[in-house]
């Protein structure tokens, strides 16, 4: 499995990000997205940065985009929420997901969906 983050320096209207997110769930990776200009990208080991590369381009256009492979040893930061928020969240933060995808009994999506 592959860890991508691209960094987008813009998006020109909201039909170029469907169409990254159509892609993304075409191909059922798992993802994670907390704010507009970033995706993390868990994939299979066959796609390549090239590949991603051109799929943004295909979606996004000719503005700035990075296309990172990468490797989550460690993760942290502040998530700022009320406490109405921290008692409907119940210890939820947009952080368990890179907490999920280390553990050993963890399931990618392409295999969970092929196999369901």
């Amino acid at each position: 499995m592959r860890t991508y983050l691209i960094i987008l320096g813009q998006i020109e209207g909201s039909d170029s990000d469907q169409k990254f997110a159509d892609f993304v769930n075409r191909n059922k990776f798992d993802y994670w997205r907390y704010t507009t200009f970033n995706w993390i990208l868990l994939t299979p080991d066959t796609v390549s940065t090239n590949f991603l590369i051109a799929e943004v381009t295909k979606a996004y256009g000719p503005v700035f985009s990075c296309v990172l492979e990468i490797s989550i040893n460690d993760i942290g930061g502040i998530f700022p929420i009320s406490e109405k928020e921290k008692i409907e969240l119940k210890g939820w933060s947009p952080f368990m997901w890179f907490n999920q995808i280390k553990a050993p009994d963890f399931v990618p999506r392409w295999i969970k969906e092929e196999n369901s």
